[in-house]
């Protein structure tokens, strides 16, 4: 499933209705390190079967506030609606990777 951007008007709250598993990649456009790891990020959520929005904090603030944001990049997980693991600023690719592959185990 491709990866897509939070369309103006639409919040999260509606987007996590509409499948159980989410990726949601938090960060800003002129972050040079959000950047680089929002393809990766991309890649890793496709490769086991996980939708990924991005939120830029910037165009979003409330989205970001009300998911208590405020650093970037932040990666927020879900399952069935609910945070089911947060990464932020100097985080681990192994450590989003596990958590895809325990999502994806069952």
């Amino acid at each position: 499933m491709p990866s897509r951007e939070l369309a103006a008007g639409e919040t999260l709250d509606a987007l996590l209705a509409e499948h159980p598993q989410w990726v949601v990649y938090v960060s800003r456009a002129e972050c040079r390190v959000c950047v680089s790891l929002k393809p990766k990020v991309a890649d890793l959520a496709d490769r086991y079967g996980i939708p990924m929005v991005y939120l830029d904090a910037e165009l979003h603030p409330a989205e970001a506030g009300q998911r208590v944001v405020f650093a970037v990049p932040t990666i927020l997980v879900f399952d069935e609606g609910r945070e089911v693991g947060r990464f932020s600023r100097n985080l681990s690719m192994l450590d989003v990777e596990r958590l895809f592959s325990l999502m994806t185990a069952a």
